[in-house]
């Protein structure tokens, strides 16, 4: 397969009230880059579960997911 679209390049967090763990989509190779130095770093709490030719796919605590204000955003 060619090269994505940058619009193709896309991560997905995927999690409900009733599981501890998110699953997360990715399409973006630096976003995988990132996921894959956690999961070198911290594997009891990240886990790489699959990919394909273009994606891989991860499984984290859901608690690590963050929604976060402007204002709090620029604190940081």
């Amino acid at each position: 397969m060619g090269a994505l679209t940058k619009y193709e390049q896309e991560t997905i967090i995927n999690f409900d009230v009733a599981e501890p763990d998110a699953v997360v989509y990715i399409r973006d190779k630096s976003v995988m880059r990132k996921l894959d130095a956690l999961v070198n770093e911290c594997p009891e709490v990240y886990r790489y579960i699959g990919e394909t030719d273009i994606d891989k796919t991860y499984v984290m605590p859901k608690k690590y997911a963050k929604y976060v204000s402007l204002e709090g955003y620029l604190r940081n």
